[in-house]
């Protein structure tokens, strides 16, 4: 009789696992003539002397060769196979990712996975760089910054995510108008503000030059006595 025997490239993996599967079986007193590889998925055989197989969805799988002589005498071997769950990368800023710098982020982790996390590697977009879990980072200039992190798990299994324009940081730029700066006391203006932001201005603090203030917008003040401002 035959006596089936296969070699294996690997039999634990990260999904996609690719395994290559070789025929091992001895020489016997007649020829082997066929060969019928089933990897233990659907519709996954193949009837090569060797073949391979990419294991997409995580599990344990049995891979079974089958052979058969020139006397039509027949050996079957199997094994045994796992492919692992990659994790999955993911995290936040803790707060708000939109500011002005000097800006300081906390980044909370956010993986997944079937096994502890073993490393993790962040890129802030400034090219500097963290091995921390869960860092902090301040950014020393506005701007829009991409954050970048890669995890892998204790079976070596890796995921990475990176999440463009993440971090962004403007100082809003003051501006304003009035609607006229020449005249003669009691004189009244009123002050419209023409800031520009990326976000919502929530507070106006005006200074009239004269030793009052003003808050809002638009904002109006008269002027009692002759003389130049700067508002």
């Amino acid at each position: 009789l035959p006596r089936a025997g296969m070699r294996l490239s690997g039999i634990a993996g990260c999904t996609p696992f690719y395994v290559e599967a070789f025929d091992a079986s001895p020489v016997g007193n007649a020829p082997i003539i066929g060969w019928e590889w089933d990897f233990g998925a659907m519709g996954a055989t193949d009837r090569q002397q060797n073949s391979s197989f990419t294991y997409f969805n995580p599990g344990s799988y049995t891979i079974t060769l089958t052979i058969t002589d020139a006397n039509g005498c027949v050996s079957v071997i199997d094994t045994t196979i796992e492919a692992w769950e990659r994790p999955k990368a993911d995290f936040t800023a803790r707060g708000d990712s939109f500011g002005c710098a000097p800006f300081p982020v906390s980044f909370v982790d956010k993986s997944t996975g079937p096994v502890p996390m073993a490393t993790w590697n962040w890129q802030f977009g400034t090219g500097d760089l963290s091995i921390d879990q869960n860092p902090k980072y301040t950014y020393p200039e506005d701007g829009q910054y991409g954050v970048w992190l890669a995890v892998t798990d204790a079976r070596g299994c890796s995921d990475t995510l990176q999440k463009p324009e993440y971090i962004n940081l403007s100082h809003p730029i003051a501006n304003f108008s009035v609607d006229r700066n020449r005249g003669c006391p009691p004189f009244p203006v009123t002050f419209t503000d023409q800031s520009r932001s990326d976000t919502a201005l929530v507070l106006w603090s005006w200074d009239f030059g004269d030793s009052n203030t003003g808050s809002g917008t638009p904002v109006s003040h008269t002027y009692i006595n002759s003389g130049k401002y700067d508002v």
